[in-house]
């Protein structure tokens, strides 16, 4: 599940392209508010062609802490304190141009930090926020869009048990793919 930042797209993947350097663990931590310190964070991630459709937009106000409806931005630390290490977007945050809202579907997307892209954070982040998702929102449904070039996260957007439903044209032209599942199947598959 992975989203651009607020200048460009949203939607969900969760590997975007990778790094030689050694990154974060893949043992994050748990899902908080997003503060304004973590958008400064986020507004300077920078991904490589063709991932760079990712990158977050240059203003850290673009980024929205969630609402009382638990829609808008979250945060993950990375366990080894080196600061924010993922964010997930959800609601409107979470959809990508050429979506449109559907009634009982959360819109999800997610952005790792570029060192720490193929690095299991990802795969580690699904359950607790499959979980807080379930917990605090319960829709019906859960909705992704992923760039069709970006195999890694769709794999990982299958392997957690959503399912392609079409493909559209999205920001700078991409093929998007676009993925939903039942919330209860996708809670069950993950153990939450």
């Amino acid at each position: 599940m992975t989203s651009p930042g607020p200048s460009a797209t949203r939607g969900p993947s969760a590997t975007r392209g990778s790094t030689d350097t050694p990154g974060p663990s893949a043992t994050p931590g748990p899902l908080r508010p997003l503060t304004p310190a973590d958008a400064e964070q986020i507004a300077g991630w920078r991904y490589p062609p063709p991932f760079d459709l990712y990158d977050s937009s240059d203003d850290p106000s673009g980024y929205d802490p969630p609402d009382q409806d638990g829609n808008g931005f979250w945060v993950v630390d990375a366990a080894d304190g080196s600061g924010v290490v993922a964010f997930v977007c959800l609601g409107p945050e979470g959809r990508v141009p050429g979506q449109e809202p559907e009634r009982d579907t959360l819109d999800v997307g997610m952005g790792i930090r570029p060192d720490a892209v193929s690095r299991g954070v990802a795969t580690a982040i699904v359950p607790a926020l499959l979980d807080e998702v379930g917990t605090r929102m319960a829709p019906s449904r859960l909705r992704t869009a992923v760039a069709a070039f970006n195999e890694r996260s769709l794999r990982l957007c299958r392997s957690a048990g959503l399912v392609e439903r079409r493909r559209f044209v999205g920001p700078a032209d991409r093929e998007f793919v676009e993925l939903e599942a039942d919330l209860d199947t996708l809670r069950r598959g993950a153990g939450t």
